[in-house]
């Protein structure tokens, strides 16, 4: 099947469509037909999302209602995403009413091969694969600089990267980026289970290299891989108000938004 449907379905998958033998330690997984979830250890709100939920206008009340409690005894924070394929219509002021704040919105991009224009290369950056745990290392100290992660997590969030770059199945991979020979950036990707995808999972530029081609660079190596790996489609979810401009400037076309909500669980005092 194709058609803005059809790619609306493979962009929403990017929240979901993970290696089902890649289990990091204390990772719980909640999956039913209405509803998808997950808890970490950490208390990171992007690593413990609600990605899919589905209910009925009658039932909703009591769905959401019992994912947050589920988030509220492990006394986690959360995310939770509201894509197309969310129900019922109402979810949005649903969880606002429950005291949920929206906290950002992500638009659904695609690029499709056959009309991809190609991307100047930026000839200072330079990209390479992560193989190692100075790799990963390196890489997490970028997302931690520009996302803010705490030392605890960061060590956390390093342990989780080399286990999956072992992960004799993995579909995805993370990325380096220097210029003239400085760290400048980071950046994952993975393949879709089809084969008919790759998908954009994450970017970070640190903010002394902003505005010289990094992400560019980035997004362009990520688009050759899929051409060599014969994907008919690069998809991601964009930034309203960061890489969203620049992605539709390389040829990506806009699909849905995407609200992301959130709960954060308080500190209890001493």
């Amino acid at each position: 099947m194709s058609g803005p449907e059809a790619t609306c379905r493979i962009i929403e998958a990017i929240l979901w469509d993970y290696e089902p033998d890649f289990n990091p330690p204390g990772l719980v997984v909640v999956e039913r037909p209405d509803r998808l979830f997950w808890c970490s250890r950490t208390n990171s709100l992007y690593a413990n999302r609600v990605v899919r939920a589905a209910f009925s206008e009658d039932s909703a009340d009591d769905g959401i209602a019992e994912i947050m409690e589920f988030f509220l005894h492990r006394r986690k924070s959360f995310s939770w995403w509201v894509g197309p394929s969310s129900a019922p219509a109402s979810l949005g002021q649903k969880l606002r009413e429950r005291g949920l704040e929206q906290i950002d919105s992500y638009e659904g991009l695609a690029l499709f091969l056959a009309e991809e224009v190609p991307i100047r290369p930026h000839t200072d950056v330079t990209v390479r694969v992560a193989e190692t745990e100075l790799d990963v290392r390196e890489i997490v100290r970028v997302s931690a600089r520009v996302w803010g992660y705490g030392a605890e997590d960061q060590e956390r969030m390093v342990q989780d990267r080399v286990a999956y770059l072992k992960l004799p199945g993995r579909r995805g991979g993370y990325l380096l980026a220097r210029l003239s020979g400085q760290t400048a950036g980071a950046a994952s990707f993975r393949y879709g289970s089809t084969g008919e995808a790759l998908y954009l999972t994450g970017a970070a530029t640190l903010p002394e290299f902003r505005g010289r081609g990094v992400f560019t660079e980035l997004v362009r190596w990520r688009v050759e891989e899929a051409r060599r790996r014969g994907c008919r489609l690069v998809a991601t979810l964009a930034r309203a108000g960061t890489s969203m401009p620049i992605l539709t400037k390389l040829g990506f076309r806009r699909f849905f938004s995407l609200p992301v909500y959130a709960w954060r669980h308080a500190p209890s005092g001493g």
